[in-house]
């Protein structure tokens, strides 16, 4: 079975490691941020309505999820600590910062992989609180979603029909591929063919970035012969060489 680096993954691609699949965000601090291709477990995000990730009941799910993997076969150091930042909506950040194994993702987070993240079924909660009590106009009930269609609402936090959809940190050792890959086109666009660092340990691909046609030496120098003549064999009534 073949193998691929973790580092090499391309953003947006599906790969399976601890005998479940995650989807590859970014390459943040060693290791590569992934979110579970779907959501787990149908849980609240607390069941007294507290929108603190720091001490909320949704935390024990999260346990029991990395459990899961570590039945798997996963290793305590296959996972990296992740920081969730808990700013709320108006940026404030009265709730501080989280630290963790296995997460959520932040509203920010979610803005910024939307295009590479898979749309599921059912509605899935983010880190983020909608206010914090401190504020002027603040409360603790209510947390940030993310509906089936993609968008992003806030809601009662002890409401138990959302569902948890686990991210973390991963540097897995190697594992197989899967099948034969494809790649993600999603929001009119397409995953970049950047990939994460190059020297990490092995996962399985399900997914894979659009290659780039090869380019020639010679064309990879700015102003050489070869590329100047096809630039010119490009202009319209142009028939000529250089």
């Amino acid at each position: 079975m073949k193998t691929m680096e973790l580092r090499r993954v391309p953003y947006g691609t599906t790969f399976t490691a601890f005998g479940d699949q995650f989807v590859a965000l970014d390459y943040i601090g060693g290791g590569v941020l992934a979110i579970r291709k779907e959501t787990w477990k149908n849980v609240a995000f607390d069941s007294n309505g507290v929108n603190d990730l720091r001490s909320a009941s949704i935390g024990q799910a999260l346990e029991d999820y990395l459990n899961t993997l570590k039945d798997g076969g996963a290793k305590i150091s296959d996972i990296l600590n992740m920081t969730i930042d808990l700013k709320a909506t108006d940026g404030t950040r009265e709730y501080g910062f989280h630290e963790t194994k296995i997460g959520l993702l932040t509203l920010e987070q979610y803005g910024k992989y939307q295009h590479i993240i898979p749309d599921v079924e059912e509605c899935w909660w983010l880190a983020t609180p909608w206010r914090t009590p401190g504020e002027k106009c603040g409360n603790s009930a209510s947390a940030w979603l993310v509906y089936s269609g993609g968008d992003a609402y806030d809601y009662n936090c002890s409401y138990t029909g959302y569902y948890l959809r686990p991210a973390l940190m991963d540097t897995p050792d190697q594992v197989g591929i899967s099948r034969t890959p494809r790649p993600i086109f999603k929001g009119g666009r397409i995953p970049s063919n950047f990939c994460a660092w190059e020297k990490d340990k092995h996962i399985a691909l399900t997914l894979a970035a659009v290659v780039p046609p090869a380019v020639s030496g010679a064309e990879r120098m700015r102003g050489s012969p070869a590329r100047a003549k096809r630039r010119a064999s490009e202009l319209p009534g142009v028939t000529n060489g250089l």
